[in-house]
């Protein structure tokens, strides 16, 4: 199969999104699919994807300096020339142009196209702006929804969310984000945590956050309920791991943390890739997570790889398999509810021991290969070929269609 993928951008700081399309190209490419990545616009800092062609997988150098706010004929142009020929193209994101363009040259060519909103459609993420949000949908980006072949939710939150707006979808689907596989060896990394944090010595105990560090992530929530805990915890640190997306919050939290007597016990390092953040994973004994908002919850995936067993909010569209599954808990985002989680796993280490097996067992549906697998079933529907027997249903839960 011939897949085009379209994006906004491939920046690392942008988190999930970009993350999980580099994980499924990969897959898909693995697979034996010709896989080709469009990220639309030039984004500056590392990206999740380098330019260049990979056996079956094509990662393009994007085409336009511009916020695709509007019309680009540069963009349009490239997915032109590029979707000819294509199975299928599969759009990453909304708000942006891109959008417009893909379904525009996949209309013109006859082929199908999907649209992953990655979120961008959850209730908390279109009550920013919400006026221009409504409009703009209403106007220009109902059209290539309601054309779609169909809609990928990676979560039956963001598909339940995605239910209470005015668009007649055709299909909605749910196959979740891919999550590569942690190595099989990570002794030798954990150098680079002490790097970051080098005051943790190795019987120490590690509450770790990895993700945006901004609003929507609720980190003073974290940071609260690890001060009201830290007296009973004296050998706990906590690692607040990313990209520092709003620098006055970042500041904010380290003098609550100095204020509180606890600048020795918090730690933000910043933006970890490659070692560095196989290290926090590995070296972790519990994972919080108090987002308002996650359509997926790409970080609390990469947790349970690594066995972590996770505290997150009821806004956390994993949360509740953690829960359910018996790899951590689910709660509401307040301080006080933070506080009894989090001290009800930090306090009984049995009970870790058997929410990290949990982890593992649940992080199983969400490998790269079962999620390309999950991803193709439904391809295939949107090009019209039946699917008939075990094949038409959902493997080990990881896939599955919307009413």
């Amino acid at each position: 199969m011939k897949i085009l993928h379209v994006i906004y951008g491939l920046p690392v700081n942008f988190g999930g999104p970009t993350e999980g399309l580099a994980n499924l190209a990969r897959a898909q490419a693995q697979r034996g699919d010709d896989v080709t990545v469009l990220p639309c616009r030039f984004t500056a800092g590392p990206q999740t994807l380098p330019a260049g062609r990979d056996a079956r997988l094509h990662v393009l150098e994007p085409v336009t300096y511009g916020r695709l706010l509007w019309y680009d004929a540069r963009v349009r142009r490239r997915i032109r020339e590029l979707a000819r020929g294509c199975d299928i193209v599969h759009v990453h994101g909304t708000w942006r142009y891109h959008l417009l363009a893909a379904a525009a040259a996949a209309g013109e060519y006859g082929i199908p196209y999907v649209i992953r909103p990655a979120g961008n459609l959850g209730v908390v993420s279109r009550s920013g702006k919400a006026l221009r949000k409504w409009l703009y949908l209403r106007l220009v980006e109902r059209r290539p929804f309601e054309r779609a072949a169909a809609v990928h939710c990676t979560s039956l939150k963001e598909q339940r969310e995605l239910a209470g707006l005015p668009l007649r979808v055709r299909r909605c689907f749910i196959v979740p984000q891919p999550v590569s596989a942690p190595p099989s060896d990570t002794r030798h990394d954990r150098s680079a945590l002490r790097e970051l944090c080098p005051a943790i010595a190795p019987a120490d105990k590690v509450l770790l956050y990895l993700g945006r560090i901004c609003s929507v992530k609720n980190l003073p929530i974290v940071l609260e309920a690890f001060l009201n805990l830290r007296r009973d915890f004296e050998r706990w640190h906590l690692v607040l791991a990313g990209y520092h997306e709003d620098v006055r919050l970042v500041e904010r939290l380290r003098q609550r943390a100095a204020q509180a007597g606890a600048a020795g016990h918090v730690w933000l390092p910043g933006l970890v890739r490659g070692a560095a953040k196989t290290a926090c994973l590995a070296r972790a004994d519990l994972f919080a997570q108090a987002s308002k908002h996650e359509n997926f919850g790409l970080s609390v995936a990469e947790a349970l790889q690594f066995g972590v067993p996770c505290v997150a909010s009821d806004g956390v569209a994993l949360a509740a398999d953690v829960q359910q599954h018996g790899a951590g808990l689910m709660c509401p985002p307040t301080v006080d509810d933070f506080t009894a989680n989090l001290r009800t796993l930090m306090a009984d280490e049995t009970y870790r021991n058997r929410c990290a097996a949990a982890a593992r067992r649940l992080a199983e549906r969400f490998a790269p290969a079962a999620v390309a697998e999950a991803l193709e079933r439904e391809y295939r529907v949107c090009l019209g070929e039946p699917i008939s027997g075990q094949a038409a249903r959902t493997a080990s839960g990881v896939g599955g269609r919307g009413d």
